[in-house]
């Protein structure tokens, strides 16, 4: 499963209409604005986290580190960003792939819109899951 959580409720919108578009087979795709949790999400059978935070880590500063060791402990990838134009060095550091996998990510977040995230959600599960969906570029 990748837990994607953001605290951009457009961008969750568009994810709701991304997944729709994936491939029979594909891991289940969750969702949450984090803001909205009162605790950290479950992270039962959950391999991918994808962590948007407008505002960076002080954008959820009660969970942003017990989410991150927690994903470190139990080896879920865990891929955060930021809501700017520019990656965040914070949030690139505490993420658990590499710095390659996150800048390419980031891409797609910053064009935006269905299509680029249904394609980071392919990117993600090809490059992090190995799995084998395909995905384009950013556009």
């Amino acid at each position: 499963m990748i837990l994607f959580l953001s605290n951009a409720d457009t961008e969750l919108l568009a994810l709701r209409v991304a997944v729709e578009g994936l491939p029979a087979g594909f891991p289940p795709v969750r969702a949450a604005n984090p803001a909205t949790l009162g605790r950290l999400p479950s992270l039962d059978g959950v391999r991918v986290v994808i962590l948007r935070l407008l505002g960076g880590a002080q954008a959820w500063p009660d969970h942003f580190e017990n989410l991150r060791e927690l994903c470190a402990e139990r080896r879920i990838a865990f891929l955060a960003f930021g809501g700017e134009a520019v990656p965040d060095a914070e949030l690139t550091v505490a993420s658990t792939v590499p710095s390659a996998t996150i800048t390419e990510a980031f891409g797609y977040l910053v064009q935006g819109g269905v299509s680029n995230l249904e394609h980071l959600l392919r990117f993600v599960a090809d490059t992090v899951l190995l799995e084998g969906f395909g995905f384009e570029p950013a556009v």
